[in-house]
């Protein structure tokens, strides 16, 4: 064994590693504690180590997952409920808006159906549409501070969602439409 990290990761709890099983040497590992920094990614089989906490909340993490589509595209369960980030970690999104408060401890990225499962402490088992993050990749994500999903539906022939965002340029309620005609458009509902 060889010690990795030293001098660079934080001194407490480990509460996930996660292997990349496609890209050998990167991992990602969790830590518990109400501080900054709790999340780590290695690319180089632990030689060095870059936090990619971003703008998560100073709390414990208890859950890593990859999308299986996009290596890019992050999911993290916390204390106070599930993240997703577009940009392997850079920035972060809540998915929480629907969620009672409350520690996630498990998810599961169905393969098939486009949702993530998100197991909770004490408040059961959520099933959660990720056409949210499809909105957020072909629409205007950069802009967006948070996102909140307010509505999906999908058909055999198109894919509508309503989603509630905030950024720089203040609130704005988004509808974002696929298939059908024209085959892809979003746009502003309320400002």
């Amino acid at each position: 064994w060889t010690r990795a990290g030293e001098g660079t990761l934080p001194v407490r709890r480990v509460q996930r590693i996660m292997l990349d099983l496609d890209a050998p040497g990167r991992a990602l590992v969790a830590f518990t504690g109400f501080s900054d920094h709790n999340l780590w990614e290695t690319r180089d089989g632990g030689a060095s180590w870059a936090s990619i906490t971003g703008n998560l909340p100073a709390e414990s993490i208890n859950v890593i997952r990859e999308d299986p589509r996009n290596a890019d595209v992050l999911y993290v369960g916390t204390d106070g409920g599930v993240y997703a980030s577009l940009d392997r970690g850079a920035t972060w999104l809540s998915l929480s808006a629907t969620l009672p408060t409350t520690p996630v401890h498990d998810l599961v990225i169905h393969p098939r159906d486009d949702e993530i499962v998100i197991g909770t402490h004490g408040r059961g088992v959520f099933v959660l549409d990720a056409l949210l993050l499809t909105f957020a990749v072909v629409g205007t994500r950069a802009s967006f501070r948070t996102m909140n999903l307010v509505a999906a539906t999908r058909n055999k022939r198109s894919t509508r969602v309503l989603v509630y965002g905030a950024g720089a340029f203040g609130q704005r309620l988004l509808v974002h439409e696929e298939g059908g005609h024209p085959p892809l458009q979003s746009r502003l509902v309320h400002q």
